[in-house]
């Protein structure tokens, strides 16, 4: 069955900004700052023809017949390839930081950094882009899913390494996002926000 790409830009702003400043204890001045200075379209893949009503209710689901995750991933490995600066992130929101980060990463796949008290996953490019990013949904997709491909120097990559990232890092990371992809409608299914 062919997907509809609907774009519902205002309509889901509201959503966005909720998930990604409340839900994710990403409460600091810097998030909210970048949304509302960029442009932004906000659109999902969806399975079906949907009233309005059904596609503003983000938190609701039974609204897909069928799911759309893999053209959301083939999107991001399409992002990936078409500039090798562009990496995949995701926020563990269920993650505890109390752990070592090594045992917060998804093995082979992603490394681990903690940022206050969120799990910060990076994903390390593979051949099997695809696949790498599919275990990325499966093992860091705990309720609200929250992923975005992003750009960062060396240095911040250095110190995402070494688990000692500064607020500096982190206002440069968020900066550099070119695209967020948020789970909606009872996680099954996806708003991608992308940044122009």
């Amino acid at each position: 069955m062919p997907l509809k790409k609907i774009y519902l830009n205002e309509k889901a702003i509201g959503f966005v900004t909720e998930q990604l400043t409340k839900r994710v204890s990403l409460d600091f001045d810097i998030f909210s700052e970048f949304l509302t200075k960029s442009k932004l379209e906000i659109w999902g893949y969806f399975t079906r023809d949907l009233s309005e009503e059904d596609l503003t209710e983000f938190q609701y689901g039974g609204k897909f017949d069928g799911g759309t995750e893999d053209e959301v991933i083939n999107l991001l490995e399409n992002y990936l390839e078409k500039d090798s600066q562009n990496r995949w992130m995701l926020i563990d929101v269920d993650g505890r930081t109390t752990y070592p980060v090594e045992l917060k990463e998804v093995k082979g796949i992603t490394k681990v950094f903690y940022y206050k008290d969120i799990v910060f996953h990076i994903l390390f490019k593979h051949l099997e882009m695809f696949e790498c990013i599919q275990l990325t949904f499966k093992f860091t997709g705990s309720y609200p899913f929250i992923g975005f491909i992003t750009k960062f120097s060396s240095d911040t990559e250095r110190r995402m390494l070494s688990n000692s990232v500064s607020d500096e890092d982190i206002k440069s990371i968020i900066n550099n996002i070119s695209m967020i992809i948020i789970g909606a409608y009872d996680e099954e299914g996806y708003l991608i926000v992308e940044i122009k």
